[in-house]
C-alpha cells in the first residue's frame, strides 16, 4: 500500500473481524510496525490494559488524527469498528495516491526550472570560477525557494492566529476554480466523518460537534458551527442546513429527503459518495491545471534564459567587431 497508516488500518480491521480484542490487536501490530507507530501502539495497548478508555488510549498513542480517533471511538461503541477501520484505510490510501500523483507530475517541470537556472550560467563557471557562478545563480534559486515555501509558512502561521486563518481560508475559497476544488475536497472529507460517526450510532448533535472540531477550513468550520447551534435550538437537520450555501443544493436536498423519509443514513451515504466523486474529479483537474501552469512557467523561464544568453553573446561579438 502507498500509505503505512492505510496498511495499519486494514490489518487492524482484519484482526478485529476475526474476534481478536482491540488491546491484543494493537499489541500484535506493535511488533510489526515501524518505530514511531510501534511505540504509539504499545502505549495505546498499555492504557487499555490499565483500564483506560479507547479514546484515552488512542490519544496517548499520538499517531492518529483527531477525526480518526473520534470515528474509531464512535464505531467501537456501536460495534462497527472493523467497517470504520476499512473506511479509514481507504481514505488514507486515496490521500497517499493524490500526493504521489502530484509529486510525480511536478518532478519534471521542477527539474526543468533548475536546469534553466543552472545550465545557461555554466559559462560563468568556466570563465570566472565557482564563486562567480554561485553568486550568479544563488539569488535566483533563493527567490525560487522563498516563493515556493512561502504558502506553507503562511499556512503554518495562520494556525496560531484564528483571524488570519479565517481570512486566508475565505480568500482561497473565493479564488475561481481553486476555491471550488478546495471546497469540494474539504466537504468530502467532512461528510466522510459525518456519515461515519452517524453510522456508528453517534447522535446528530454530537456528530456535528465532532465534525466542527476536526474541520480544518475555518469558513467551513463556521458553517458547521451554525448548523450545530441551530440543532441546539431544536431545529431539524434539514432546517439547519437550509440556508447554508456552502453546501451544494443536492446535499441539502438529500438531507431533507432522508430526514423526512426516515432514511437519513442512506442519504448521508449517497451525499458523501457524490461529494467524494466530485472531489476526486476536482482534485485531478486541479493537479493537471497546476502542473500545466507550472510547466508553462518553466518553459517561459527557460526561453527567457536562452534569449538572454544569446542576446548577451551576440552583443559581445558585436562589441568586439565594433572595437576591431
Amino acid at each position: 500500500m502507498l500509505d503505512k497508516y492505510s496498511d495499519l488500518y486494514c490489518r487492524l480491521a482484519t484482526l478485529c473481524e476475526s474476534g481478536t480484542t482491540l488491546s491484543h490487536s494493537l499489541s500484535i501490530l506493535a511488533e510489526t510496525e515501524s518505530s514511531k507507530i510501534s511505540r504509539g501502539l504499545f502505549k495505546a495497548s498499555e492504557v487499555i490494559d490499565r483500564g483506560g478508555s479507547l479514546q484515552e488510549a488512542l490519544e496517548e498513542a499520538k499517531i492518529f488524527e483527531p477525526y480518526e480517533i473520534k470515528m474509531m471511538v464512535g464505531a467501537d461503541r456501536s460495534g462497527h469498528l472493523p467497517e470504520i477501520l476499512k473506511r479509514l484505510s481507504e481514505e488514507r490510501e486515496k490521500k497517499a495516491k493524490r500526493i504521489q500523483e502530484l509529486y510525480m507530475r511536478l518532478a519534471y517541470p521542477i527539474l526543468l526550472i533548475h536546469l534553466a537556472i543552472l545550465g545557461p550560467s555554466l559559462y560563468i563557471l568556466v570563465q570566472d570560477g565557482p564563486q562567480a557562478y554561485w553568486r550568479a545563480v544563488l539569488p535566483i534559486l533563493g527567490s525560487l525557494y522563498f516563493f515556493a515555501f512561502l504558502p506553507f509558512a503562511i499556512l503554518r502561521l495562520s494556525k496560531e492566529f484564528p483571524v488570519l486563518a479565517f481570512t486566508l481560508d475565505y480568500t482561497l475559497l473565493r479564488i475561481p476554480f481553486v476555491g471550488k476544488c478546495i471546497l469540494k475536497y474539504q466537504l468530502a472529507h467532512s461528510f466522510t466523518i459525518f456519515q461515519g460517526l452517524y453510522h456508528s450510532g453517534v447522535s446528530i448533535v454530537e456528530t456535528l460537534e465532532h465534525v466542527r472540531d476536526v474541520t480544518k477550513n475555518s469558513v467551513l468550520r463556521a458553517c458547521f458551527q451554525r448548523i450545530y447551534n441551530s440543532l441546539l435550538q431544536r431545529q431539524s437537520l434539514s432546517q439547519a442546513v437550509k440556508y447554508e450555501r456552502l453546501l451544494p443544493n443536492y446535499v441539502r436536498n438529500m438531507i431533507s429527503t432522508g430526514e423526512t423519509s426516515g432514511h437519513l443514513e442512506e442519504s448521508l451515504l449517497k451525499a458523501r459518495d457524490l461529494l467524494d466523486h466530485e472531489a476526486e474529479i476536482s482534485t485531478k483537474i486541479f493537479i493537471s491545471t497546476s502542473v500545466t501552469v507550472f510547466f508553462l512557467g518553466a518553459a517561459v523561464f527557460i526561453a527567457y534564459k536562452i534569449i538572454s544568453f544569446y542576446s548577451g553573446y551576440f552583443n559581445q561579438i558585436k562589441n568586439i567587431m565594433g572595437n576591431g
